[in-house]
């Protein structure tokens, strides 16, 4: 999966979770830390 943020707003990001999880559990991926790009295999599909 690739995604990338383009942002007029600096601190805007965005988080990938694993399917059937969300806010409060652990991110595969969290923008703020790990910048506007993602672009990995993900482990497993789902929505």
């Amino acid at each position: 999966m690739s995604v990338f943020l383009s942002a007029s707003y600096p601190s805007a990001y965005f988080n990938i979770y694993q399917p059937g999880k969300g806010l409060g559990d652990t991110a595969l991926f969290s923008g703020s830390i790990e910048g506007s790009l993602f672009n990995r295999v993900l482990p497993k599909s789902g929505d």
